[in-house]
């Protein structure tokens, strides 16, 4: 491993996953590598939940979790939609030696979700209104066509744009709404009935719902009422 310029990290470089506790893995660019010791290196100027691995950043890694340098010497494992999410059997065969050999690797892997599960949206806002009211808006990302700067809208990538936001007072009551835009009104009304009051905080989460994959990652975020 060995340093690169600002620009050639942004451009993509120095690319690695690191095993996390919540079983994921968190994908992230380092621009600084300094080796401490034979084999041990220190990381700096990180580029952290890349491909929207936030929560498995979230989650943290232990010491000596699992590190992968992704420098093209791997590939992406070409599943078709039916395979995502199955179990499979996998198989690391030398080349030139039998499926017998004691070199064989074989795993059963159930793999792809992460890949096609909706990003997290970003830029999750909270404002009251006097008559007690919260409306929530955020902006959604995608996996398709997202990097076109020019683009006054970033594709879809759904066959249907839908939302869930989960609400809590963080007293423990909490309530799923599903929602066809990225903006939601709570009134002061709504909230009496769900909560029995007027929250003072409000911890909020909201992911972009797939009508084949189901919700994907969750952006959240806390807020306190002024006042």
């Amino acid at each position: 491993m060995a340093s690169l310029s600002r620009a050639s990290m942004l451009a993509g470089g120095n690319l690695c996953a690191v095993a996390c506790e919540n079983g994921g893995f968190e994908v992230l660019q380092f621009q600084e590598a300094e080796e401490i010791a034979p084999g041990q290196f220190r990381l700096g100027r990180l580029l952290r939940a890349q491909g929207g691995t936030e929560d498995a950043m979230a989650a943290g890694a232990s010491a000596g979790a699992l590190f992968v340098l992704l420098d093209g010497a791997s590939e992406a494992l070409d599943l078709t939609a039916a395979e995502v999410g199955r179990a499979l059997e996998f198989r690391v065969q030398p080349f030139g030696r039998g499926r017998d050999d004691g070199a064989v690797v074989s795993q059963t892997r159930a793999l792809g979700r992460r890949s096609v599960r909706s990003l997290s949206p970003v830029h999750l806002t909270a404002r009251f209104a006097a008559d007690g009211a919260v409306s929530l808006a955020w902006i959604r990302r995608t996996r398709i066509g997202g990097d076109n700067w020019d683009a006054s809208e970033v594709p879809l990538g759904e066959e249907a744009e839908r939302y869930r936001a989960t609400i809590s007072d963080g007293a423990g009551a909490a309530v799923a709404i599903d929602t066809g835009e990225p903006r939601l009104t709570l009134s002061a009304a709504d909230q009496l009935a769900r909560f029995g009051a007027l929250p003072a905080h409000l911890e909020v989460a909201v992911a972009q719902v797939s009508p084949v994959w189901g919700a994907g990652t969750a952006r959240r975020a806390q807020f306190a009422r002024p006042g």
